[in-house]
């Protein structure tokens, strides 16, 4: 895979030769939100991308550790600095949550086959995507995706071009919006 920065549109971008053809491609963030009906958060952080092909998505960013490596990685900060000032300074819960969840990521670049995904829906402001991919890891399972709205809608629209039955957005939308039919009369 190439390591130049996508951007959005198609135009000269990379292409992974067994992904196929590039419907659109997208640089932005990925952060720590849940996007509704979804109720799972992002679990990849920073900048990152996502590329639409024939075959599935192709991510490029980073995302957390496993929880209880996590757990591993701020008990070990905390014990490091501990040791370094020789007692004079132990790190609370809250600066070692920004460290674990932030600071120290892991490459979560991929691909992804549509078979993997379970769910995606669209913020109803339209500067989040979100995707909830059936797999294993549970620490990369959910992709929460900003841009502005229109690379957001994009990407969206190429992704309904694919399934459009996994929106999960949509059929909240249409089970919230449908008027209950009063009940007949009986006689």
């Amino acid at each position: 895979m190439s390591s130049e920065p996508w951007v959005a549109g198609t135009g000269g971008m990379p292409s992974r030769p067994d992904q196929g053809a590039i419907r659109y491609a997208a640089s932005g963030r990925f952060l720590k939100v849940r996007v509704k009906p979804l109720k799972t958060y992002g679990a990849y952080r920073n900048r990152g991308s996502l590329q639409v092909t024939d075959q599935g998505l192709v991510v490029t960013g980073r995302h957390v550790f496993p929880t209880a490596k996590r757990w591993g990685i701020g008990i070990a900060v905390m014990v490091g600095v501990a040791v370094v000032t020789q007692g004079a300074f132990i790190p609370g819960i809250i600066p070692l949550y920004f460290i674990v969840e932030y600071a120290v990521l892991m490459d979560g670049n991929g691909a992804v086959e549509w078979s993997s995904v379970s769910q995606f829906a669209v913020d109803p402001r339209g500067r989040w995507l979100s995707i909830l991919l059936d797999r294993p890891e549970r620490n990369s399972n959910t992709i929460s995706f900003k841009a502005d709205k229109k690379t957001v809608a994009e990407l969206a629209d190429a992704i309904r071009s694919v399934i459009p039955e996994k929106e999960a957005s949509k059929r909240h939308a249409s089970s919230v919006a449908a008027p209950v039919p009063p009940p007949s009369p009986q006689t």
